[in-house]
């Protein structure tokens, strides 16, 4: 079972993009998943009466730091807040879409919701088999099912092998020619 992340409660279209707060969103997911709290490291790069926040905020491990600069630290945390919160959202959907596709026993399952979502033709299975005799290995064609591909393989190596017979047989056949031919030049 894969690991969950809720970053947040926010359904989509609740809140306006402008007056989401980063800050209670990043809070939320380190209290869910047992991380040290946001820890925010605020400077001005302007003057007292102009001031020009920049922030830095740390959250497990990682620093991220807002490029631009705001007329208040509450606007600069809640910009650094919100690239933090993006960063360690993709990654946490990276990480889950790496794991599930490493999965095997979700990928039909998975593409098959994705073709029915687009629209698209339901994916069907094709299958090939290899078959080996005697150290020698025969491909069969391409196959609707499992069983089909077994028959299908085994046919293919039925007849390699009467192929095989019957150029064997020819050239048995052959061979008694030439001596029949050999014996009857040698009989006077």
């Amino acid at each position: 079972m894969k690991p969950t992340y809720n970053m947040g409660s926010q359904a989509k279209g609740q809140i306006p993009p402008a007056q989401v707060m980063y800050k209670n969103q990043l809070q939320e997911y380190t209290q869910k998943n047992v991380k040290q709290l946001p820890v925010y490291q605020t400077v001005n790069d302007g003057f007292p009466h102009a001031p020009k926040f920049r922030a830095k905020v740390l959250v497990d491990g990682s620093e991220y730091e807002s490029k631009s600069t705001y007329p208040t630290k509450k606007e600069a945390e809640q910009a650094v807040a919100k690239i933090a919160y993006e960063c360690i959202h993709n990654e946490i959907e990276a990480r889950d879409i790496s794991l599930i596709y490493k999965e095997p026993m979700l990928c039909k399952s998975i593409l098959y919701e994705f073709a029915v979502k687009r629209n698209l033709d339901r994916p069907s299975s094709v299958y090939i088999r290899h078959l080996v005799l005697e150290g020698k290995t025969y491909k069969g064609e391409l196959a609707g099912s499992k069983q089909m591909a077994k028959q299908v393989v085994a046919q293919a190596v039925i007849e390699s092998l009467l192929g095989m017979l019957i150029h064997w047989f020819f050239s048995l056949s052959m061979l008694k020619c030439i001596l029949c031919a050999k014996e009857f030049c040698l009989t006077p």
